[in-house]
């Protein structure tokens, strides 16, 4: 949600965190654990090909180029439900396009590297949050998404 927030609201936020992200629905729907799930009773959106517009009307990517809040992307490498290229998708575009992103990759992480992580990695997590936010906002805490 961060990252279709920052994408459609371009002016509205200062900074984002953004972790485990699914930027782009379509190579959600092939590449995840959860893809296989992604019908109608799922995510409410039809299954593919008949409803690809939809699918990527919901698919922050195709925003994100409008992002100018400097974006810290949190990925866990394996992540099965929000796999790496979720992130580095926006990675890419947001640094092809010179804003300010940073992305972090966790070896061995899953998904839910916030609870059941290794300690060390989540501590690293937390001072990466607060120190972004800290670093972009400069006292504005108002105006970040996480």
């Amino acid at each position: 949600m961060v990252n279709w927030m920052l994408g459609h609201f371009p002016e509205r936020f200062a900074a984002g965190v953004s972790e485990n992200p699914v930027t782009d629905m379509v190579s959600e729907l092939g590449g995840s654990d959860f893809g296989t799930l992604m019908d109608q009773t799922a995510v409410g959106l039809g299954s593919l090909p008949e409803d690809i517009d939809e699918f990527l009307r919901r698919s922050p990517y195709t925003h994100i180029h409008k992002a100018q809040a400097p974006l810290l992307l949190l990925q866990s490498e394996q992540d099965l439900r929000c796999p790496a290229i979720q992130s580095e998708l926006v990675f890419a575009m947001l640094r092809q396009r010179g804003r300010t992103v940073e992305m972090v990759r966790y070896p061995d992480e899953s998904h839910y590297l916030a609870g059941i992580g290794r300690p060390d990695r989540r501590i690293d997590r937390i001072e990466r949050i607060v120190g972004w936010f800290t670093t972009h906002l400069g006292g504005r805490r108002s105006r970040a998404v996480n």
